[in-house]
C-alpha cells in the first residue's frame, strides 16, 4: 500500500470513529502506531474493547450485579482530572475505558438475557396452559 493510500485509509478511519462514535480525538489523550493516531482517543479505545469483551461474557457467563463496581474507576478517574487533582494518563484511560466498556456491556447484555428468558418462559407457560 502507498503512503498516499495509508493517508487517504487514515483521514477515512478518523472521520468514520468521529461521526460513530462521537470521539474527540484529541492527539495528546490517543495512541498512536506506527506513526498514525488511532482513529479513537485512549478511553473510548478501552471502551470498545471492554464493549466487545463484556457482551461475550453477557452471552457466556453469569454476570452479578457488583460487576457494576467495575465501573467506578473511569468515573474517579474522570472526575479527578476534570478537578485537576490528578492528572490522567492513556495507560489509565485504557484500562478504565476497558473496566467500565465491559461492566456495562456484560451487565447489559445479561439482563436482556433474562429478560428474554423471563419471556419464554412466561410463554411456554401460556402455552402449556391452554
Amino acid at each position: 500500500m502507498s503512503p498516499e493510500e495509508k493517508d487517504r485509509l487514515w483521514i477515512a478511519s478518523m472521520e468514520f470513529c468521529r461521526k460513530a462514535f462521537s470521539c474527540h480525538q484529541m492527539p495528546e489523550r490517543s495512541l498512536t502506531w506506527r506513526g498514525y493516531q488511532l482513529p479513537l482517543c485512549a478511553r473510548c479505545t478501552g471502551l470498545l474493547a471492554g464493549h466487545l469483551a463484556g457482551i461475550a461474557a453477557g452471552l457466556t457467563c453469569t454476570i452479578r450485579p457488583r460487576t457494576a463496581l467495575l465501573m467506578l474507576p473511569l468515573a474517579v478517574d474522570a472526575l479527578a482530572q476534570e478537578a485537576d487533582i490528578a492528572p490522567s494518563t492513556n495507560a489509565r484511560r485504557v484500562v478504565t475505558g476497558v473496566l467500565y466498556g465491559y461492566a456495562h456491556a456484560a451487565l447489559a447484555v445479561s439482563l436482556i438475557k433474562r429478560g428474554i428468558q423471563r419471556f419464554a418462559l412466561s410463554f411456554s407457560r401460556l402455552v402449556a396452559y391452554n
